[in-house]
């Protein structure tokens, strides 16, 4: 049996910060640990080291902040910076176990940033890149040259890289030089059930679940409930995810006081995933205003719940995920996000076709059928 070490900054269990890398690390967790020794280096200062966890054999906690949440409200590429700072601390503990393991999942690509000329170590890794530089400039981000150059260095040479879409695939091709046969499109898995037994109500009820950061737009939402608002809906927004960039939130708080919008917006902040069904249960439509997704796992989410969900077009791993193949309304402007909304809720059927897609992405997305998937591509030589 293969021993596996993997290394992230993610927790599987609710942390003071949860995002969609935290569901990622508990689904690999889930799908590899039935046929491997599984172990986990973790690189954070907020964990309880007594804590266990099912699949895990040992952890080793590194008790360091490596989220950096407190760079995100800046807008010259700190965060980055302080990723290559610690990218050094990362390649140090890396190294000191290596050699007890025949393969190294590694979440995130800051990580091997300083393990360039470790090239036995870059063969046993499969990275789960989560984003790079082609991705942190779509979703708006300032990326210094030097986390670029690094990047470029060490991502073409790992063993295996996992991507959630092919979208994805073809920047990690074009814009990284990675070999194409190295590359696996697996989709991160949904575990949310359709339930058709919601209610209806005289509010239009909408959720978006994204971290409070540059990527998510959170004021286009606001804007959107707006224009909803002005055409004399009653209208709730319930925004639901960690507040990871602080000056983005009072810009939102500032412009939800200035519009008139504090009985129209709600911010629930960090929840479980069990908190977040009852939350999908209480609303009527899912929307995503996103700039850019690597996957989109609040949107698919949602849709799972029996939720029509709408997102911009511009969300190209969402609408080139042919893998996939169900598709969430798509616009292009805050108007046509208003309209489709307000159709939706006078619209019985349209809605009714739209929320019944999630029947095939609980289908499509369900743990089974990508755990298997994940298995081979991580396992198999």
């Amino acid at each position: 049996m293969y021993k596996v070490l993997y290394v992230s900054s993610k927790w599987p269990y609710k942390s003071n910060s949860n995002d969609g890398g935290d569901s990622t690390i508990n689904e690999i967790i889930r799908a590899v640990s039935p046929v491997c020794t599984l172990d986990l280096l973790c690189f954070r200062d907020d964990i309880n080291y007594e804590e266990k966890i099912d699949g895990l054999n040992k952890i080793f906690i590194i008790g360091l902040d490596f989220a950096n949440f407190e760079t995100y409200s800046n807008r010259d590429g700190s965060k980055f910076y302080k990723r290559i700072q610690q990218a050094k601390i990362a390649a140090h503990e890396i190294r000191k176990l290596a050699d007890d393991y025949q393969i190294i999942i590694v979440q995130h690509t800051s990580f091997i940033l300083y393990l360039k000329d470790d090239i036995d170590i870059l063969q046993k890794i499969v990275l789960l890149p989560m984003f790079t530089t082609a991705s942190y400039v779509k979703a708006g981000d300032f990326v210094p040259k030097e986390y670029k150059l690094l990047e470029e260095q060490t991502i073409r040479l790992v063993s295996k890289i996992i991507t959630p879409s092919y979208v994805e695939r073809e920047f990690l091709i074009k814009y990284s030089g990675v070999d194409s046969k190295k590359i696996f499109v697996i989709p991160r898995t949904v575990n949310f059930y359709y339930d058709n037994t919601r209610k209806k109500t005289k509010r239009i009820r909408l959720i978006y679940v994204a971290s409070i950061r540059t990527q998510k737009n959170h004021k286009a939402a606001l804007r959107v409930v707006r224009l909803v608002k002005k055409f004399g809906y009653n209208i709730l927004l319930t925004c639901v995810g960690a507040i990871q960039d602080n000056n983005i939130y009072e810009e939102c708080r500032n412009y939800i006081s200035k519009n008139r919008l504090n009985d129209n917006v709600v911010f629930i902040g960090n929840i479980s995933h069990c908190e977040l069904r009852e939350y999908f249960f209480y609303s009527d439509i899912n929307i995503s205003v996103s700039n850019w997704e690597t996957f989109g796992r609040g949107i698919y989410e949602g849709m799972a719940s029996g939720l029509p969900t709408v997102i911009f077009d511009r969300l190209e791993s969402v609408l080139q995920a042919h893998n996939i193949g169900i598709y969430p309304i798509a616009v292009g402007t805050e108007n046509e996000m208003a309209t489709e909304i307000i159709k939706l809720f006078n619209d019985e059927y349209y809605y009714k076709t739209e929320a019944q897609k999630g029947l095939l992405i609980q289908d499509k997305l369900s743990f089974d059928h990508v755990s298997r998937q994940l298995r081979e591509s991580i396992i198999s030589p």
